[in-house]
């Protein structure tokens, strides 16, 4: 009875505490999102560094690392989608991270699914929130990457089990005051109907490269689109995708070929696509990709999720060894690459362009996730987005 009193009490006090997470709306002001973390520094840094002996084999030292807040994970402010008025939200799921050479972006969905979706706009110097992007859809937002030639912020808008983008000017990001317009800022949608959802996104000379995460390994890939003059891809509309495949089945008939597995009929799907330029490129089955980013000379990073186990990092160097030396090797996990260890539920992954640093967001801090319970005890979460010195690899 002494025991089942105290482990009673002992819920009591953890619910308690998590309680006290949450927000109420009089306590952010509206239009913008609670700046404040979920915990010490120190709880999120140990996460860390008890990985250091798991990763030392591999040169990677947590010791160097810098941490700057995600914004809302109390509450924020966004748009209800049906009602477009403004509504509180307190269970905001961080996806995506990348940075321009002054800001930090984390793109983030609503877990009640009925607000649209956010990008906070953090300063990269001081590390604090600055604003809130309202978009103008629920878009899971799993992607989301930095576009310098042209200025423009483009991120994951997959709507209605069809893959999409979005796109925002650097011009219309300063511009953008949400307590001011108190609307969702303007943006350029790109339907993208050849797949259903995109998990992460980066650019990469005169392409787009998108990862797609799916439980079932026929479902994950990494492909390669080709980006315009406005360094954005082309549209491909439901409709444009039915005159794709009907100029497929033809093509196959008139070869007399036939897959003999859904599998293999979705590959040699790609590859006409490949051959027809559609894409540029169609890398099938790797595990787990919840973040990608790349630099021109062909440096990649990503990111693989493990559920409640640690998440890896992976760091990949072009291989110019084949015909397509503007194709980073996406062929094998394994090849040319090295990787670490990270805290759980890690998302998106960001390298800046003087190659010094590594950047990564965790979902974990999300009011759905710290919530859960493991054992006897709530979940380990990450509530900041963490910085790694490239030099300690």
């Amino acid at each position: 009875m002494i025991v089942g009193g105290i482990l009673t009490v002992k819920r009591y006090l953890q619910q308690q505490a998590l309680a006290e997470l949450v927000d109420n709306p009089k306590d952010v002001p509206k239009w913008t999102a609670d700046p404040r973390p979920l915990q010490s520094e120190a709880a999120t840094r140990k996460q860390f560094t008890s990985l250091n002996r798991e990763n030392k084999s591999r040169h990677v030292t947590f010791s160097n690392l810098k941490f700057g807040i995600i914004p809302g994970l109390r509450g924020a402010w966004s748009i209800n989608n049906q009602t477009n008025k403004p509504v509180f939200g307190t269970d905001w799921v961080p996806q995506g991270l990348t940075q321009s050479d002054k800001k930090y972006f984390i793109s983030v969905y609503d877990g009640d699914h009925k607000l649209n979706s956010l990008i906070f706009q953090i300063d990269k110097k001081t590390r604090k929130y600055d604003k809130s992007l309202i978009l103008n859809s629920m878009a899971h937002v799993g992607g989301i990457t930095y576009e310098e030639k042209h200025k423009q912020l483009i991120y994951s808008n997959d709507l209605n089990g069809v893959a999409g983008f979005g796109a925002i000017k650097q011009g219309t990001i300063d511009a953008y005051n949400p307590q001011i317009v108190k609307r969702a800022i303007k943006s350029k949608k790109i339907p993208f109907a050849l797949g259903t959802r995109t998990s992460a996104i980066t650019t990469y000379k005169n392409l787009l490269v998108v990862a797609k995460y799916g439980k079932n390994p026929a479902h994950r890939s990494i492909v390669l689109i080709p980006t315009n003059k406005t360094g954005l891809p082309n549209s491909i509309s439901i409709s444009q995708r039915k005159k794709y495949i009907q100029r497929f089945l033809k093509d196959e008939k008139d070869h007399h070929l036939s897959a003999k597995s859904k599998k293999a009929a979705i590959i040699n799907l790609m590859n006409w696509f490949v051959e027809n330029k559609v894409i540029d490129a169609y890398y099938p089955g790797w595990d787990s990709v919840q973040g990608v980013s790349m630099l021109n000379n062909g440096l990649a990073i990503l990111s693989q999720s493990a559920g409640n186990l640690p998440g890896t990092v992976l760091i990949k160097v072009q291989n110019y060894s084949d015909h397509h030396p503007l194709h980073f090797d996406f062929k094998s996990p394994d090849i040319g690459s090295d990787r670490f260890k990270v805290p759980h539920s890690v998302e998106e992954v960001s390298i800046d362009h003087q190659m010094n640093t590594i950047s990564m967001v965790f979902e974990s801090g999300a009011k759905e996730y710290r919530e859960r319970r493991v054992g006897s005890n709530y979940a380990t979460y990450v509530d900041r987005f963490a910085i790694l010195p490239y030099e300690s690899q």
